[in-house]
């Protein structure tokens, strides 16, 4: 009858250490997918930001304004956005990577653009967009 009972406790302490070790693998999975959503979230909405404003860059293009915000003569210049520079958690940095006059053979102007959108409580988690874009004349 001794045995029984010490077997009965060896029984229920691998059973508890088994349920243990599943809840605390179930926890770490949950917490795991809930920070993978958050960071796929955040990195969602920072590139709809980009896009947002690399729209308000291509209206500045098209109409022949970006040199006004920024010195088209060098390269790697800040564009200054403005109001456009912080949209809610994020701030925006723009920069005029290079711009390359083509009109003296019909061709318009080509604008090299770096938009940079960074989450402003984690600066880590950013979205990066480099785009090319042509104005005819």
């Amino acid at each position: 009858m001794k045995y029984r009972k010490g077997l009965v406790l060896i029984v229920t302490l691998i059973v508890t250490f088994i349920v243990s070790a599943f809840l605390a693998a179930l926890l770490y999975v949950l917490l795991n997918n809930i920070s993978v959503v958050g960071n796929k979230k955040r990195y969602s909405e920072s590139l709809e930001v980009a896009k947002g404003v690399a729209s308000y860059l291509m209206e500045l293009m098209d109409e022949d304004k970006l040199c006004s915000h920024t010195n088209c003569s060098k390269t790697n210049q800040p564009i200054d956005l403005g109001s456009y520079s912080q949209f809610g958690g994020y701030k925006v940095n723009a920069t005029l990577v290079r711009m390359v006059d083509l009109s003296s053979r019909g061709e318009g102007l080509v604008y090299s653009i770096e938009l940079v959108v960074a989450n402003k409580k984690i600066p880590a988690q950013h979205s990066v967009i480099d785009f090319v874009y042509r104005v005819y004349q």
